[in-house]
């Protein structure tokens, strides 16, 4: 019995010392990884807008930042109005007897206020793009719509993990 005992005895000291070494090994890996993180801050719009345009002024980059603003505030009242609209969808959808004719209604909000997105974005764009000169401008269209908010993730997260796999990752994406 007591040799059993201390077998047992010996194989939870054996058992407890292992998941302490193993706690310290994650622990020193949170360390290390936050400390890439303190050493590679993330890069925020205006220097990637300078890496992807040539000669951007500092002028040229305030009044970029000025007209993004108050088209991020224009289009945040839109696209809350979006999600209301698809929640309500949503309900409309699941309800015991659901009726065709509020669902189409509802389905045509969507879709207006996904328009008015989208030209809203679109004004944006050309907005900003008078704002550049014709050297500027070229460089400029090459950069497709939401590709800055795709390069932002990219840098902003490790090895550009995080967020929808994008079309033309090597890794994968949609087809």
């Amino acid at each position: 019995m007591k040799k059993f005992s201390l077998s047992i005895l010996m194989m939870l000291f054996i058992l407890s010392a292992h998941l302490a070494s193993a706690q310290n090994t994650n622990s020193a890996c949170d360390d290390k990884n936050k400390n890439d993180k303190k050493e590679k801050p993330e890069i925020g719009k205006a220097e990637r807008l300078k890496k992807m345009i040539p000669d951007l002024t500092e002028d040229q980059l305030a009044k970029i930042k000025q007209i993004s603003l108050a088209h991020k505030k224009s289009v945040q009242e839109t696209r809350n109005l979006l999600r209301e609209k698809e929640a309500h969808l949503e309900t409309l959808q699941t309800k015991e007897n659901p009726s065709m004719a509020d669902i189409n209604k509802t389905i045509d909000e969507i879709g207006a206020l996904r328009t008015q997105m989208h030209k809203s974005s679109a004004q944006h764009r050309q907005d900003v793009r008078n704002l550049l000169t014709s050297a500027q401008k070229l460089a400029f269209d090459k950069i497709k719509p939401g590709e800055m908010m795709r390069e932002g993730r990219k840098e902003g997260t490790e090895n550009g993990k995080g967020g929808r796999p994008q079309k033309d990752h090597p890794k994968g994406g949609r087809e």
